[in-house]
Formats: C-alpha cells, structure tokens, sequence
C-alpha cells in the first residue's frame, strides 16, 4: 500500500514538473517575443523562430539609419578605395536562414592593406547587432543595412583565411547574408 502511494505521488510529481517546465516555471524561463533571448532560450528555437524573434527585437528596437552626410563620406570612401586599389576577391551577396542579401562584396588591396568595400546595391535584412566576418575573423559593426561601406581588414591579413564575407548576427548567432569568392 505504501509502495503505491509512493509510485503515485512520483509520477503526479513527474507530471507537475513537466507542466511547469512547459509553463517556464522550470528550468529555462519563457521567452517573450521582442526581448533578447538568452542562450539557453536561444538553443530551444528552431531557424524559423529565430527568424519571427529576430522581427519581433527588431520592431520593438529599431535600428536608426546612417545620415545623408554619413551616406556621402562612406560612398567617398568605397570609392577612393576602389580607385586607389586593386579589387583581389569579388562575390556576390545570397541571402541565408531565411533572411535576403544582395549586392557585392570585394576585397581590395590599398598599398599593403586589405579592405573590404560592399557596393552600392548592397542590401540585408534588418537585424540586431550584425557584424561583417571575413572568413571566421569578426571584422566590425555593419554599418547600415543597405548601401555602400568600407571595412579595413587588419595588418598582415591573409587573404586566405577569407573564402567568404558574412553578415552575422552576434545575438542570435544567426549568418543573414554570404558572398563567397570565385
């Protein structure tokens, strides 16, 4: 008789924690669309989730757009660049994880110095906190979401170690956009 009282209350508990697990009483907290998730809320979200969160953060955060004067110095920068330099590795933006991406992406070298230089058709999907990759090596901030932008690569860079450039959302470890070179 014991031994069932025991048998039931170990699964009526087993059942209680599942549901409050399912409540995100347990273990890891609910997430809320729009807020930032944390890692282990992160881990439970399938592409598709992260996709509707990452709009959700978006429209609940957005992200100003560069000034004109902002625009005009980096359009003067990409092209000084390109006339100043040799373009060394060219591609072509294709969007990734449900997100869209066009434009093109070069890699130019200056004297002894690399920049990256994404042209005037550039474009992405808005995100959180997206940065330019050159490879795997984190290169900086994107600027704006569309539109021309210069990126200096750091001294010594080995153009090997960059077969692509990405943009990627740090928060929600999520790749938006690719050019992968010829």
């Amino acid at each position: 008789m014991l031994f069932e009282r025991m048998k039931k209350m170990a699964v009526t508990s087993l059942v209680l924690a599942v549901a409050l697990m399912g409540a995100g009483c347990l273990g890891v907290p609910k997430y809320s669309l729009g807020d930032m998730p944390s890692e282990e809320q992160l881990a439970l979200m399938d592409d598709q989730e992260k996709v509707k969160a990452i709009e959700a953060f978006m429209e609940k955060n957005p992200v100003p757009e560069p000034s004109e004067d902002e625009k005009r110095q980096e359009l003067k920068e990409s092209i000084d660049t390109m006339m100043g330099g040799t373009a060394e590795r060219m591609g072509d933006f294709v969007g990734k994880n449900f997100h869209n991406g066009e434009g093109i992406a070069r890699i130019v070298k200056v004297g002894a110095m690399y920049r990256i230089v994404l042209s005037e058709e550039f474009s992405v999907t808005p995100g959180p906190y997206l940065v330019v990759k050159a490879g795997e090596l984190e290169v900086g901030p994107l600027k704006s979401f569309r539109g021309t932008q210069t990126f200096d690569l750091p001294k010594g860079f080995d153009l090997s170690q960059a077969p692509y450039i990405s943009i990627f959302c740090k928060p929600f470890q999520v790749e938006f956009a690719r050019a992968t070179f010829n």
